[in-house]
């Protein structure tokens, strides 16, 4: 996190970026320690369409093991007048 850095882009990756971060919390799981992803967005993903959103589907249910459970807290932020 210290090296994040914004970037102005009318992108956004969301499915990439979760799918990542589930990725990583799966490999990393720990039974003693909650085991929660929270992404904070301004958006959804630049790809709308319902091929990407059901391949995305898809690839979460792949990862998806039901003796390591993983919650996904998604908050969406606006920023007025921005």
């Amino acid at each position: 996190m210290a090296s994040a850095q914004p970037v102005a882009s009318n992108r956004s990756e969301l499915y990439a970026t979760l799918l990542a971060a589930y990725k990583a919390m799966k490999d990393t799981y720990s039974a003693t320690r909650p085991n929660i992803i929270i992404a904070l967005t301004d958006g959804g993903d630049s790809d709308t369409s319902d091929v990407r959103r059901e391949q995305f589907k898809q690839d979460v249910q792949k990862l998806a093991d039901p003796t390591k459970p993983i919650r996904v807290v998604i908050i969406g932020i606006s920023v007025a007048g921005g």
